[in-house]
């Protein structure tokens, strides 16, 4: 059977109306035919890839075994990706590489051999499984702090208690100060914890109207011994402030982590302003 006028004219528009990338060559694998989304996806116009090998569109390691691949396959008729679908990699105009899926039937045509390629674009869809993959750690890493915090949450109970009871029997003048260090350490932990329950998603924000130059105030008294006499912090509160809905905790951490950040920037000492202004 000849092709006829009617036949071309029906072939090319199949080829123009389908969505998924067409490259048709031959057996020394220059392009025959390409349609718009193919030409679209590598970001060349179809021109371009007319009568050009199909290597150009291959990263060079893969380029490089392509040639050889074809000749094995047209001697001896073995299969390596003819008939079968892979996952691998294309390269654009602009050089770069992305994740394709290519499948690739044989055909023949006035004595010739035809191979015709299709081909998916994976790159939003790689984009969405590594999404995934890294949500599926982050949940593994939040199960498993939320049971370190819970562990952490009950030897802080015991200290706690110990050390109220200590001082409810009678310390001494030299013991009660070593004593209320203990116990203010504890509460920093425990305030540490119940942040890990809030990561770990076991716990939900408490969000409640406060002071935020309370806020600031509790917070320095925490901040003094951990940042050490070579830094100063200084307070810039407004005379009058709204009170705000926020979780004292959530506050309290991200102040402290700012103060942490700014004496590590500062290097050998220095000073940082907490300011409290709406």
């Amino acid at each position: 059977m000849t092709d006829s006028p009617e036949d071309s004219a029906i072939l090319t528009a199949i080829m123009e109306a389908a969505v998924d990338a067409i490259i048709v060559s031959d057996q020394t694998g220059h392009v025959l035919q390409v349609n718009a989304a193919a030409a679209e996806m590598f970001q060349f116009s179809a021109q371009e890839l007319l009568g050009q090998s199909v290597n150009m569109l291959m990263p060079d390691a893969l380029a490089a075994l392509h040639d050889g691949f074809m000749a094995h396959h047209v001697k001896t008729g073995e299969t390596r990706i003819i008939g079968l679908g892979r996952d691998v990699e294309g390269k654009r105009k602009d050089g770069t590489v992305f994740p394709m899926h290519i499948s690739v039937g044989k055909a023949a045509a006035a004595g010739q051999k035809l191979f015709v390629a299709i081909l998916h674009d994976l790159t939003h869809r790689k984009a969405t499984e590594a999404a995934l993959a890294r949500s599926q750690r982050l949940d593994a890493i939040g199960q498993m702090t939320g049971g370190i915090a819970h562990d952490f949450n009950n030897l802080l109970t015991i200290i706690t208690g110990n050390l109220e009871l200590l001082e409810m029997r009678g310390a001494g003048p030299r013991q009660l100060p070593l004593i209320k260090d203990a116990l203010e350490s504890a509460e920093l932990g425990a305030e540490l914890t119940t942040r890990l329950m809030v990561f770990a998603r076991r716990s939900d924000l408490k969000p409640v109207i406060s002071d935020l130059r309370l806020l600031c105030s509790e917070t320095l008294k925490l901040l003094k011994r951990t940042l050490g006499s070579p830094f100063r912090i200084k307070t810039d509160f407004a005379a009058e402030v709204d009170p705000v809905m926020v979780d004292p905790v959530q506050l309290q951490s991200t102040l402290m982590n700012l103060a942490l950040n700014a004496r590590d920037a500062m290097g050998t000492g220095g000073s940082c302003c907490f300011p409290s202004r709406t």
